[in-house]
């Protein structure tokens, strides 16, 4: 499924005269250990805010003129936003975080045609019940998009099929939580809500989003666990990966909602950067196979920390 924005304001033709491509291969393993926590917990400091985050604005382009071999010209943009505010008190701990991903792509005389558009926030609030980085915490998960979006590929591509709420994805958890300083969070919820909702069941279909055709609500009950991730693996080379598993308690429990994202940065300064963003989602509810997005740029990076 492609979507794309319909503005007429971004048909603009872009004049591009330097070509720069870049391939990357790689392959990330992860191997990460527990090491003793008694340190950490000592280097914490009674009361104290954070604030922390990245926002990159990244590009891939090529530009041809009287190319003999054909091709045409093309421009793919990819903005990249992830903050977090935590403040810890004593064993009191509570997090929220949004991150906003935007991307579009323009080929040859193409209209623009969006590529990424995701909203997340995410509120948790933990109290350390062990003295050893294991909370007892609670969460609220929500995630939609902003801009309208099309199918593409289906050929009608003057209707959209999805909007702002349309649709919402809620989650709310509670369970118990283990952190390690802010390098990993794994969070495993016995007892969790997961609710797929629209605003608007007359313009949009709901059964594209595993809603019934006659409803507007999605409503599971189920085991909920989430990973959280976030190191430099190596000298200007660093990850954040956030992996959500769902079991539906009563509604065959044999399947696992999965929802994977993954974002790996090669700095090469301060503010030039290479980002190579990951997404994995599989619902049968919304579809039999993995949903796969992957994008790659290189562009301008600022970082809080």
């Amino acid at each position: 499924m492609f979507i794309y924005f319909q503005n007429p304001k971004i048909r603009k033709r872009i004049n591009m005269r330097l070509l720069t491509t870049i391939i990357l291969t790689m392959a990330v393993i992860i191997s990460y250990g527990q090491q003793d926590t008694a340190k950490t917990i000592e280097q914490k400091k009674d009361t104290v805010w954070t604030f922390e985050g990245q926002s990159s604005l990244n590009f891939t382009q090529g530009f041809l003129e009287n190319w003999s071999q054909g091709g045409e010209n093309f421009l793919s943009t990819l903005l990249l936003n992830d903050y977090t505010i935590s403040y810890d008190k004593k064993r009191a701990s509570w997090e929220n975080s949004f991150n906003y991903k935007l991307g579009g792509t323009q080929q040859g005389d193409q209209d623009m045609r969006k590529t990424e558009d995701i909203f997340e926030f995410n509120s948790k609030f933990g109290y350390d019940i062990s003295n050893r980085n294991i909370f007892f915490s609670n969460i609220i998960n929500f995630k939609t998009q902003f801009l309208k979006g099309f199918d593409y590929g289906s050929g009608n591509d003057s209707v959209a099929i999805s909007r702002f709420l349309n649709p919402g994805h809620l989650v709310i958890a509670t369970g118990f939580e283990y952190k390690y300083d802010k390098i990993l969070s794994a969070m495993v919820s016995p007892l969790s809500g997961k609710a797929t909702f629209m605003t608007d069941t007359v313009k949009y279909n709901p059964e594209t989003f595993g809603i019934d055709s006659d409803k507007n609500f999605r409503a599971e009950m189920g085991a909920y666990i989430r990973i959280k991730f976030k190191k430099e693996l190596i000298k200007n080379v660093s990850i954040n990966t956030s992996l959500e598993l769902f079991n539906n308690y009563f509604d065959h429990p044999e399947n696992i909602d999965i929802d994977w994202q993954s974002t790996i940065t090669f700095k090469a300064n301060d503010f030039i950067k290479t980002v190579l963003f990951t997404h994995f989602v599989y619902d049968q509810n919304v579809s039999q196979y993995w949903q796969v997005k992957e994008t790659l740029g290189i562009g301008i990076a600022y970082s809080i920390k």
